[in-house]
């Protein structure tokens, strides 16, 4: 019995979704994080990537070896190239919608039942998509990488945008393939549409993993009854240092490895659904501004370091960088910035493992400097990621949404982590034995499965 079960698992064609991009070292991580869980739960898979248009977003995952596809549904905001904004005009949203009707129009037809529409519909993609097409049609499972993507806060734009993000879950369900769910974030979900079509995807999937009690909670009310819903930790907290020479590198760019350090990561980012989205960003950047002056002032040398590249210029936080360092005085208030688009998602790790404190809005750096002991101020935002990590975690007084930025907030909860530096570490460190039993009751859940895919 043992060798029929362990025959049934071999050389399993698994395709991991969405797509691959090594700009972004937190989805570097779970694209990273996810391979090695499916490669504990199936003997000797084929795990197949997929990838973007620009070479940067898969350069250093290619190196390893994984089989990559293209990619068939592409951000409509594409035809704007490298032209792409934080904000854009009313011409522009027009543009990006004729964009995106086109392509919905047009992919839909791919999740027809019938074959010849399908093929009328792959006439008008290329080869690629064809291939891309016809990788899911002999996969044996789809899995989601764990993360956080599928929520919306209210906006016009929102039923396409959540029509973006699941379309190769309907894919794969269009085939009838087995749909596993790692560890994400779910919510909030406030347009009924985008809602509608998030429960009609998940609904068919046959896992679900969530990685916060927040989203756990709001997925709970929902009453999924044919779906195991189960929560555990976000796979990013398994990621490990490489062995980078963390001090030489620092060194090299001018950082005092002898005194007091804080690294920040920024983002550039829109408040979708917030009719005052411009006057939140600007007032987070005045705030973490004003806070790295205070900073300096007691004493601590300040790293900005871009977390995050691209692929699009929304998620290059070297944007929201520039605006803050574009308000400090180098003189009176001295920083260092480190933009390196050469370092892997284990090399940042361990970088982030020299610091004193991070304070971090991209959420997957304040991941990675609690796997290094070091204590976090979270900037939270988009979903529930953030404060539903940080709550279950027993640090949700480290936590601030990034609405609520202010250099006055920050002082005092810089001050709380100062006084408390041994209480949170060893709170991180009784938090590891957890999330290693919580990554191994996961394997065993979606092992027990295997039998019926």
């Amino acid at each position: 019995m043992k060798s029929l079960e362990k025959a049934t698992q071999m050389n399993k064609k698994v395709i991991l979704i969405p797509g691959n991009t090594d700009l972004n070292r937190g989805d570097q991580a779970l694209v990273w994080e996810s391979v090695n869980v499916i490669k504990d739960i199936y003997d000797n898979p084929e795990v197949i990537l997929m990838k973007g248009d620009d070479h940067r977003q898969f350069v250093q995952t290619e190196k390893m070896g994984y089989p990559m596809i293209k990619a068939i549904l592409k951000h409509p905001a594409r035809i704007f190239s490298q032209k792409q904004k934080i904000n854009y005009s009313k011409t522009d949203v027009l543009l990006i919608g004729l964009v995106a009707v086109f392509d919905l129009l047009l992919t839909s037809l791919l999740l027809a039942r019938c074959r010849i529409v399908n093929k009328f519909a792959l006439l008008f993609m290329g080869k690629e998509s064809t291939e891309t097409f016809e990788t899911f049609r002999h996969s044996d499972a789809i899995f989601v990488k764990g993360g956080g993507f599928i929520h919306s806060y209210g906006a016009v734009t929102d039923a396409y945008q959540m029509y973006y993000l699941l379309f190769y879950i309907l894919l794969g369900i269009r085939h009838k393939k087995n749909v596993v769910v790692l560890p994400n974030s779910i919510g909030p979900l406030k347009s009924k549409l985008a809602s509608r079509l998030a429960d009609f995807a998940l609904k068919r999937c046959r896992y679900v993993s969530l990685r916060e009690s927040v989203s756990l909670k709001f997925m709970e009310s929902r009453q999924y009854k044919d779906v195991p819903i189960t929560l555990h930790s976000d796979l990013g907290y398994y990621l490990t240092a490489s062995d980078l020479d963390s001090k030489a590198y620092l060194t090299n760019r001018g950082v005092d490895m002898s005194c007091k350090k804080v690294v920040i990561t920024l983002r550039p980012y829109r408040f979708p659904g917030n009719s005052s989205s411009s006057e939140l960003y600007e007032k987070y950047i005045n705030g973490i501004s004003d806070f790295s002056k205070l900073l300096v002032d007691k004493g601590y040398q300040i790293v900005f370091f871009s977390h995050t590249l691209g692929p699009s210029v929304h998620e290059n936080d070297t944007i929201a960088i520039k605006e803050v360092c574009d308000k400090l005085e180098t003189e009176k208030c001295p920083f260092i910035f480190i933009e390196d688009e050469t370092l892997t998602c284990r090399d940042v790790m361990a970088l982030y493992s020299c610091f004193d404190c991070l304070i971090g809005t991209r959420f997957h750096s304040v991941i990675f400097a609690q796997n290094s002991l070091v204590p976090t101020i979270a900037i939270t935002y988009g979903g529930n990621k953030g404060v539903g990590i940080m709550e279950d975690s027993g640090l949700k007084d480290f936590s601030i949404p990034m609405e609520y930025v202010t250099c006055d907030e920050l002082k005092i909860m810089f001050e709380h982590v100062e006084g408390a530096k041994d209480k949170i570490v060893n709170k991180l460190k009784t938090n590891r034995g957890q999330i290693l039993l919580s990554r191994e009751t996961m394997v065993k859940e979606i092992k027990s499965l295997i039998g019926s895919f």
